[in-house]
């Protein structure tokens, strides 16, 4: 059940980013999409540490983590290697928001979006 209520969070938030996107030049949407980013990347690495503990395997950082599942064969290097990009992504938009340019994370965002679509469609099938 916990694997199906993050997948529909990642599904609200992926909607309300794709739905915000034309009007990122305002603040408060800029801001908005950037809290929906991070709350898709921190649902997506709750599901990595649940499939961990599934397996036994006792969970840790986010990056130990994905190597435990790239040792399993769980998910692609692809897949890894934009989960990794995203999660650095949204360390920079949650501890420096002052310090990013906007141009460079909204571009990042929005090519990672349909990457992260796709890994939300590979964790699925985990269920």
């Amino acid at each position: 059940m916990r694997y199906l209520d993050k997948l529909a969070h990642v599904d609200r938030r992926v909607y309300n980013i794709e739905s915000w996107l034309p009007f990122s030049s305002e603040e408060r949407t800029k801001l908005a999409i950037y809290k929906a980013f991070q709350e898709i990347v921190e649902a997506l690495f709750d599901m990595v540490a649940m499939k961990l503990v599934d397996l036994r395997v006792p969970p840790k950082d986010d990056y130990t983590n994905l190597a435990e599942l790239g040792g399993r064969s769980l998910l692609s290097e692809e897949m890894l290697s934009c989960l990794r990009e995203a999660n650095g992504l949204r360390n920079r938009l949650v501890h420096s928001y002052n310090l990013i340019s906007d141009e460079l994370a909204l571009k990042s965002l929005e090519l990672l979006l349909p990457e992260l679509k796709e890994v939300r469609r590979r964790l699925e099938t985990w269920i």
